[in-house]
């Protein structure tokens, strides 16, 4: 095969009027021609930092749908369905990644729980990992969430980390707020990157220390105009990343959009070729070619380089714009085995304290502690939607166990309530809502189904069933899109301004990010790490 056109070059840094000879699906040779087609040849992105599970659609699916928007790898850490199914969920991920026109890399899940402060299905550690890795399931570490348990030296996650640099593989890491001593702990461990800074400053301090940043900019986190004029400076130490992306956000092809924001803010596009194509390449060995002789031939022509104008891809020398796959009934996995609630558990009785409320924002992972005095109805604490106080349930998926519940400002609804199973890490059920029988008619719901979210408005409950691990669907993205978002119009109709309400509420679980948060074991003050009671003192 032959191919001419402008092709970017990363010796030169521009483009290079050339013909490409494709001889089984290697470059064979590059050659300069004086005059070529007007098309524009680029490498594929390739998303830094990925949990393919947050896409609610299963890996072949996330690469058709990549493809068509220039994306033809993705680092993926599995620990999403990895809490939920074990070694067998992250064996799963990477069954149906195979014989995918799309270059998956997937790494060894290190935080199998996130921490030991909330209920998970599965618990990984070191010996587990050596399993994977023996099976070359994985080929790196990946993101070290428990940077307390890194610090303090706790065994379980400091034997993955030493188990990492045993091996020489890429270990990344997760700490939001990390600064001083404890980040120079953390690095000397073994850690090497980080896509959890939300200011120039934090990125800054793990640049000048060695660290690689990954830059985020997914579905609820957004830190890509905060972060991205440090890419000139920095650019053979910095990625970019979705981390989290709902099918919506896949389907408008968020690399694809990244870049050309990055263009608009005045960054180079070879810049940008190196840190969104390059980079990750060689940093996590992706396995995809370069535009260069004697690479695979794995690329992307434009039709229109300033609007980015895909026109086909190529993956080992054939066209997969167009890729399809065998729509054959999926194997279903799951590990779901909650049981329903009712209204007297869910019930919270007042004082005259205040309470701690976790207050959210949009468009951050990060929450701030606030204290106010609640709304009482004969002396039990309600949702007060005049302030936007709602409750927030944290049920776990994996057992009989009696509901987390506590308050949460942020989400504006004035009636109903939302849910989902999708919850991070652990991914037990949560549900935030205005009134106790919509909260406890939501959760019920879910279970119903083994795993889903929902919306419930005058009482009735509209669901997206999500049947692999309560994370995914197996239909096609456009049908689970257009569900997800008649569900979010829903959640708008009862009164909430958050962008990406589902994802925002599934991270108020999470307990590794500040400042406060909640999981199905009670309210956790991430900043002191440990639990504390709703009751102000």
């Amino acid at each position: 095969m032959k191919i001419s056109g402008n092709i970017y070059s990363f010796e030169q840094k521009s483009f290079v009027k050339a013909e490409i000879l494709v001889v089984d699906g290697v470059i064979k040779s590059i050659v300069p021609r004086e005059t070529v087609s007007e098309i524009w040849i680029v490498p594929g992105f390739v998303d830094a930092h990925v949990h393919v599970e947050s896409s609610m659609v299963l890996p072949m699916e996330y690469a058709r749908i990549s493809l068509k928007n220039g994306v033809l790898g993705a680092v993926s850490d599995p620990h999403e369905i990895a809490n939920v199914c074990g070694l067998n969920g992250i064996r799963y991920m990477k069954m149906l990644s195979e014989n995918v026109p799309f270059s998956f890399v997937f790494g060894a899940p290190s935080c199998v729980p996130a921490t030991e402060f909330d209920g998970s299905g599965y618990s990984i550690d070191a010996s587990d990992i050596e399993v994977l890795l023996d099976e070359e399931v994985v080929s790196f570490i990946a993101e070290v969430m428990d940077y307390s348990g890194v610090i303090s030296g706790k065994k379980r996650v400091c034997d993955i980390v030493a188990l990492g640099k045993k091996r020489g593989l890429p270990i990344d890491g997760h700490a939001p707020g990390l600064k001083g001593d404890d980040l120079v702990r953390y690095i000397d461990s073994g850690i090497e990157t980080d896509h959890e800074c939300s200011t120039e400053i934090e990125a800054r301090e793990r640049l000048a220390l060695g660290m690689k940043v990954l830059i985020r900019e997914g579905s609820a986190a957004k830190d890509f105009d905060a972060l991205s004029d440090l890419i000139p400076e920095f650019v053979n130490d910095i990625m970019v990343c979705t981390d989290d992306t709902h099918t919506d956000y896949l389907i408008d092809g968020t690399l694809k959009s990244i870049f050309l924001r990055g263009v608009n803010r005045g960054i180079h596009y070879s810049d940008l070729f190196i840190t969104m194509c390059k980079n990750p390449v060689e940093y996590y060995n992706v396995g995809l070619g370069l535009l260069r002789e004697g690479d695979s031939a794995d690329f992307v022509v434009l039709n229109d380089l300033d609007n980015y104008d895909v026109s086909d891809v190529f993956y080992r020398g054939k066209s997969v714009l167009e890729y399809k796959y065998q729509r054959e009934k999926i194997p279903i996995i799951n590990n779901f085995s909650a049981f329903k609630i009712s209204v007297n558990d869910i019930v919270v009785m007042g004082t005259e304290t205040t309470i701690k409320v976790i207050k959210c924002s949009d468009k951050s992972l990060i929450t701030e502690k606030i204290s106010i005095k609640p709304e009482l109805k004969n002396s039990y604490i309600v949702a007060d939607t005049g302030r936007d106080i709602l409750k927030i349930v944290v049920l776990n998926r994996y057992g009989k166990a009696k509901p987390s519940v506590g308050f949460i400002q942020g989400f504006g609804l004035k009636s109903g309530a939302i849910v989902s199973t999708i919850s991070h890490d652990s991914h037990n059920i949560v549900a935030i809502g205005v009134d106790d029988k919509s909260i406890v008619h939501a959760i019920n719901s879910v279970i119903d189904v083994h795993g889903g979210i929902g919306v419930v408005s005058d009482l009735e409950c509209k669901l997206l069933p999500l049947p692999i691990a309560g994370l995914m669907s197996d239909k096609p993205a456009e049908d689970v899109r257009e569900r997800y978002e008649y569900l979010v119009r829903s959640v708008i109709k009862l009164g909430c301004k958050l962008s990406s309400p589902f994802m925002t509420m599934a991270f108020m679980s999470l307990i590794v990010v500040p400042s406060i948060k909640i999981s199905d074991k009670g309210l956790f003050d991430v900043d002191s790490f440990k639990f504390v009671s709703l009751y102000d003192e």
